[in-house]
């Protein structure tokens, strides 16, 4: 927990516009420090609490990759998305979640056909192919984010089908790329899995786009326009400082603000794709050498 925590803490920490390294770093040699015994630990006990032989299987290995990927990139998606539609748009709670509401629709669509094809597919097979897809629909929605609503929705509901996908994929693929005697320790791992995917995208999408937006607003709000520092910390700041000014100078800092945002969301979508597409080569790695497992599932 402490080297989580503190793994954690160093990549918050570089997402701020003035950064501690100094902190950082202290926080990055703690959690190596207390992983590494974490590690250890589990190596010698007779007991482990967590089975380390299980990954010297390549499919389950990239599985859990995989599953962490999905998770955090799923999670990290629809952060910084509702801040946008919120911040940037300017819609309510409500509207925003029922912008967003195709991308959960779609993961829910997805879990029965996902399954559905898994025995046609193979479970590995499947698993390439719906982290290949996801990485396509998260860069189409780069491109999408500002077009009409009606393509949006589509887009965002073709996002959530093959990320839905993604994840039914790499439950089914961890669970049967081990022994029938080790179900559980995988049943567990494929839990601690999805949630650590869940805190590592809420975790690097809002670094990522906190580090963005105060690099690009130093970049394009005039130093004329205010010299209030907490207009670089975030949007929602940016927007109460702008509550301060005069109606023309609102107007240019809001605007300003906004296309700062936009620039740290493109980068944190970017960084999503990026990571689907590292993780789909993993599995198709594996694809050769995999035990496909289907007669279980016929």
């Amino acid at each position: 927990m402490i080297g989580l925590i503190s793994m954690a803490y160093a990549v918050k920490e570089l997402g701020k516009r003035v950064p501690s390294f100094e902190a950082m770093l202290v926080a990055v040699v703690l959690g190596t420090l207390f992983l590494t015994l974490f590690i250890r630990r589990q190596r010698r006990a007779a007991q482990p609490m967590l089975d380390l032989s299980l990954f010297t299987t390549s499919g389950f290995r990239n599985a859990v990759i995989a599953a962490v990927v999905s998770a955090a990139a799923f999670i990290g998606m629809e952060l910084v998305f509702s801040q946008r539609l919120q911040l940037v748009l300017g819609l309510s709670p409500l509207e925003a979640a029922l912008f967003i509401l195709p991308l959960p629709l779609g993961s829910f669509v997805a879990g029965p056909l996902a399954g559905y094809y898994l025995p046609r597919l193979g479970n590995q097979r499947m698993l390439f192919w719906t982290l290949l897809l996801s990485s396509a629909a998260m860069l189409a929605y780069v491109f999408l984010y500002q077009a009409a609503v009606p393509l949006q929705i589509v887009s965002l509901a073709l996002l959530g089908l093959t990320m839905g996908a993604a994840l039914t994929a790499a439950s089914s693929t961890i669970m049967l790329s081990v022994p029938a005697d080790k179900a559980g320790m995988a049943a567990s791992l494929e839990e601690v899995s999805f949630e650590l995917g869940g805190a590592a995208g809420v975790t690097i999408a809002g670094s990522l786009l906190s580090a963005i937006y105060a690099y690009s607003a130093g970049r394009v709000i005039p130093s004329w326009l205010t010299q209030n520092p907490v207009t670089f910390e975030s949007l929602d700041d940016a927007l109460n400082v702008a509550g301060t000014l005069s109606p023309e100078g609102a107007a240019m800092l809001t605007a300003f603000a906004r296309s700062a945002f936009d620039t740290g969301f493109v980068a944190v979508l970017a960084t999503m794709t990026v990571l689907l597409l590292i993780a789909a080569l993993l599995v198709k790695r594996s694809l050769p050498a995999a035990a496909i497992v289907t007669d279980d599932l016929a």
